[in-house]
């Protein structure tokens, strides 16, 4: 049984994703963080406008310029100021999901199923993937339901540390053939 069918079972709901809501926390977040955002020729609808388009347009990793080009059609005046602002969009939306999944991580008690050394799978990009789950100190990792985890067949940089970052309800338990 893969770790999601097992978290499921214990009564807990699915990792947390990033919501409508979480994205427009983010958008006025920013927004309150940095008036310089509008100018008195902006009136109360444009700006509703925008921050509705933002909230629509925003997806992780956005780069600034994407998103004021979208609300420069809702009248918004956009410089580069704007632009290096709405820069940072993505990462204010990523702090308020990690702090969803820390929350979720706490409050249902989502520990890993899985030791480091134990050889797992996962689908990523649409293909079937295995490695081994490493040792890792890093609190982040257990915060936010983390494995890092060796994949077969990649050379990592450095010193032969670190890993692919999988999420615990992602992995199962990979199977030996019998012989």
């Amino acid at each position: 049984m893969n770790q999601q069918a097992e978290i499921l079972e214990g009564g807990t709901p699915p990792r947390p994703t990033l919501t409508g809501a979480m994205r427009e926390e983010a958008v006025r977040k920013t927004i309150a963080a940095h008036p310089v955002l509008f100018s008195d020729d902006i009136d109360s609808d444009a700006v509703e406008s925008g921050i509705a388009t933002l909230v629509k347009e925003l997806r992780f990793h956005d780069d600034g310029f994407e998103l004021a080009k979208a609300v420069e059609r809702d009248w918004w005046n956009v410089d580069a100021e704007v632009v290096e602002i709405l820069d940072g969009l993505s990462e204010t939306a990523d702090n308020i999901l990690r702090e969803a999944v820390k929350y979720w991580v706490n409050e249902f008690d989502v520990m890993p199923v899985f030791s480091p050394g134990t050889r797992v799978t996962w689908r990523q990009n649409g293909k079937q993937v295995a490695g081994v789950i490493c040792v890792h100190e890093i609190e982040i990792y257990y915060s936010q339901a983390f494995y890092v985890i060796r994949e077969d067949g990649r050379n990592y940089p450095g010193n032969g540390g670190g890993g692919t970052i999988v999420a615990y309800e992602l992995c199962t338990a990979e199977q030996v053939a019998e012989a």
